[in-house]
């Protein structure tokens, strides 16, 4: 323990196992429990909308991405698998984010209208 950077990495860490071992098995759960009771026209829509949306698919595709090539390099450098599959898809989410909110949503600017 301490307020070291290291420190800081390693409960990081610790805290993406915890989560990702209880989340898991309880995302199902939470999904059923939260579509209980809506039609099926409503969950319908929304898992369309989803699909359908360019930035939404960007970030599932690049965390996809990222966590596989943080496990593939995680297994030639001989480091966990588990570690580098967390990491990759960290990098992968914020890549995705950074490109998506920052790189292409810039505001373009309007060419001035030129009068003859």
């Amino acid at each position: 323990k301490g307020r070291s950077l290291a420190s800081a990495v390693q409960y990081s860490i610790k805290g993406g196992k915890i989560g990702a071992g209880i989340m898991v098995p309880l995302a199902p759960v939470m999904t059923e429990f939260f579509i209980r009771g809506n039609e099926f026209d409503r969950i319908y829509d929304r898992a369309f909308r989803i699909r359908h949306h360019e930035t939404q698919l960007r970030a599932d595709r690049w965390a996809t991405y990222g966590g596989v090539s943080g496990v593939a390099v995680s297994g030639i450098r001989g480091g966990s698998l588990l570690i580098g599959g967390m990491s990759g898809f960290l990098l992968g989410s914020v890549s995705a984010a950074i490109y998506s909110n920052l790189i292409l949503k810039k505001p373009k600017v309007k060419a001035k209208r030129r009068d003859k």
